[in-house]
């Protein structure tokens, strides 16, 4: 059976990724605007392709441009290059450090909160037919960034009428070695 392809945003170091892969999808664009994140990925998926022998082993960053200058056409024309498939999907975790306990709590008005109404914005202009956005737990339980995920819920349901499966998991839950004592650590917000 052939892999569905995904694409991916806010990349970091890969580690969305590689669960995706190890998953069985294909992740065949990405984008990640820190260069120390982008090299981070380069490095370590390139490793981890090689010891599993998945060709091709060298392993680059499709986009290393801020998601907000980036334009839908472009992304699908680079990522799928012959035909777009009759399949594929959207994956990313937008900065959450304003959703956070330990960040601002200026929500989808700081800096980087901003980036999450953009990424679903660039999810409704990409059309995939599934997308998975992880943040921080906060986005959910603060009455003052729920509201705002609730919008961007709706905003998603309304375009192509998705269902939106949006809760909480604990990493630890998950088989994930976080730190019990920082809640926004291991806790985060998943939305399918």
């Amino acid at each position: 059976m052939a892999r569905i392809p995904v694409i991916s945003f806010f990349s970091g170091g890969g580690l969305l990724d590689l669960g995706m892969e190890q998953a069985g999808f294909s992740v065949v664009w990405t984008n990640e605007l820190n260069s120390e994140f982008a090299d981070m990925y380069e490095f370590a998926l390139s490793g981890w392709r090689k010891s599993q022998k998945r060709k091709p082993f060298a392993v680059k960053v499709s986009s290393r441009d801020s998601i907000e200058i980036l334009k839908a056409r472009a992304i699908i024309r680079d990522a799928f290059p012959n035909r777009v498939p009759s399949m594929f999907g959207v994956i990313g975790g937008p900065p959450c450090p304003d959703f956070s306990n330990g960040g601002t709590h200026s929500g989808h008005k700081g800096e980087n909160g901003r980036l999450t109404k953009t990424f679903v914005d660039m999810i409704r202009r990409l059309q995939p037919d599934f997308f998975l956005i992880e943040n921080v737990a906060g986005l959910s339980v603060f009455r003052k960034h729920r509201e705002f995920l609730n919008r961007q819920i709706s905003r998603l349901h309304r375009k192509r009428r998705y269902v939106v499966d949006a809760r909480v998991l604990n990493a630890l839950e998950l088989g994930v070695p976080q730190s019990s004592r920082s809640a926004s650590c291991r806790r985060s917000l998943s939305v399918a």
